[in-house]
């Protein structure tokens, strides 16, 4: 194995990869085009499956599906770059459980209860934790 080989297979062409700004600046670009261009796509997506602004249940089994795909994809090309199948150990799956309860069902639907407070007392919860956390900074 020459010393190229040995660098490959060791990762340390990786790490120097990174360290050069243009692919880093590359990559964050592309990353900002993808944060970027999911907004447009779920607007889409919720007008080709016919999804209302009031349909929840229809809203979170599309959500649950874009982030399936999202996370069969990942282990798809953590996989390859990995050389090995990646996936989750067994004492790693409370975790999982836990976060896509957390990120997508709850936030989900704490969207949904935030349209039956009244907007005057949203507005005034708002602004009267606004005015606690400033006066928090200041004061500490």
């Amino acid at each position: 194995m020459n010393e190229k080989e040995k660098q490959i297979s060791s990762g340390e062409s990786r790490g120097t990869l990174l360290q050069n700004k243009l692919v880093v600046c590359l990559l964050a670009v592309f990353c900002c085009l993808l944060w970027g261009s999911a907004f447009p796509s779920i607007k889409a997506g919720y007008e080709m499956f016919e999804i209302g602004a009031q349909d929840s249940v229809s809203q979170i089994l599309f959500a649950g599906i874009r982030f399936l795909i999202a996370g069969v994809l990942t282990i798809i090309f953590g996989s390859l770059l990995q050389k090995k199948f990646l996936f989750p150990k067994k004492t790693s799956w409370k975790m999982v459980c836990t976060l896509s309860l957390f990120q997508t069902m709850l936030q989900r639907l704490w969207k949904r209860l935030k349209t039956l407070i009244p907007w005057f007392l949203q507005r005034r919860f708002i602004t009267m934790n606004f005015a606690d956390n400033s006066r928090r900074c200041l004061t500490d």
